[in-house]
């Protein structure tokens, strides 16, 4: 499976995180793709120590395949499934895919479109494959692009050792399940438990709401996400 047809599929999960919630992960719903990550993805692709938590942390590890490094570091790639809670990212997503993208407006639906004027950054990707929703819901590219693409270099690694690091047991990759305030950290065989105190914000909130006063409508109150997927091969 390559990395865009991965990420199409994580974020036809319905993923939202909800900051009233006093559970780990903050819906029950994020443990149906974490489990399908355990099952389906990571441990089909070889790595061992695969495993979720109660708390919806999946994790496994990349086995090292040199002698007399077991003191070497350990290396973590981290990522989480949990989209905002301000908005649906869920089944109905219809994530939309422009290949050499020209660099012009990307029009979502009837209310809303993406201006180059008012998002000047677009320009950067003329060329790549974009990928956006229709404007009705999130993509949730906040994180299932980053998780894509650990696993997808996690899948590259364990089918490819000539190109895996000469050290030993090499690393885990782990990722959360959203909503959580503890986190868990291994190195070395370790376990440490961080608890962090705070109000539960998610980063992709600020940019949603950015879009909103832009495009909306006094009648409309969705919006979209737009990310870069894979760039055009230079």
């Amino acid at each position: 499976m390559d990395l865009k047809e991965r990420f199409l599929k994580y974020v036809s999960y319905d993923t939202q995180s909800s900051e009233e919630s006093t559970t780990y992960p903050s819906t029950e719903k994020q443990k149906v793709l974490l489990a399908d990550l355990r099952r389906r993805d990571a441990a089909r692709s070889g790595m061992t120590d695969v495993e979720m938590d109660r708390y919806g942390y999946v994790m496994g590890t990349i086995p090292g395949d040199a002698r007399g490094c077991e003191n070497a570091p350990v290396i973590g790639f981290i990522a989480h499934v949990d989209t905002s809670p301000d908005m649906c990212g869920c089944r109905r997503a219809s994530p939309r895919v422009i290949e050499e993208y020209d660099g012009g407006d990307i029009f979502l639906n009837g209310q809303l479109t993406m201006r180059v004027e008012e998002f000047p950054e677009l320009a950067l990707f003329k060329g790549h494959t974009l990928i956006h929703t229709d404007g009705t819901t999130l993509l949730g590219a906040d994180d299932k692009a980053g998780v894509a693409e650990i696993m997808t270099a996690a899948e590259y690694l364990m089918t490819h050792p000539e190109v895996r690091p000469r050290q030993d047991p090499h690393r885990l990759h782990a990722r959360r399940g959203g909503g959580a305030r503890r986190r868990l950290l291994r190195r070395g065989g370790f376990r440490r438990r961080l608890r962090l105190h705070g109000r539960r914000r998610h980063g992709g909130r600020a940019g949603v709401r950015k879009l909103q006063r832009r495009e909306r409508p006094a009648s409309t109150s969705r919006a979209a996400t737009c990310t870069r997927a894979t760039p055009r091969a230079r």
